[in-house]
């Protein structure tokens, strides 16, 4: 088996995704919820998540096939009282990638996105 290489970046909201990473999100639906919500209604959400000013999404991508493979989000807001507060919300990797780090690799853009929020 050759060498995983997958490219972690932060995903912009502000451009609509392909069919390809439409259909890519749409596997890792299968991930994240174990399928317990309708696939319309999740991306309904989940792109509507997207939107948000205060959300940031990291993918990840097979460098060879550029299927999206994993994915994490960390939303951010301000808290009047003591400033701003970041927390991750989710981490998923696709099946066929677990194992390999990935999600660490995930994790940890996540955290450094926190930390400059």
């Amino acid at each position: 088996m050759s060498k995983l290489e997958v490219a972690v970046g932060r995903w912009s909201y502000w451009r609509l995704p392909s069919p390809q990473e439409r259909r890519d999100f749409m596997l890792l639906r299968e991930v994240v919820t174990d399928n317990t919500i309708e696939e319309k209604e999740w991306a309904r959400r989940f792109f509507k998540m997207l939107r948000d000013a205060g959300t940031t999404l990291y993918i990840a991508q097979d460098s060879k096939s550029g299927i999206i493979v994993g994915m994490g989000i960390v939303h951010t807001w301000c808290v009047p009282s003591c400033g701003e507060k970041s927390f991750i919300d989710d981490i998923a990797v696709h099946p066929d990638y677990r194992r390999k780090g990935l999600g660490n690799q995930i994790q940890k853009k996540l955290e450094e996105q926190a930390q400059k929020d």
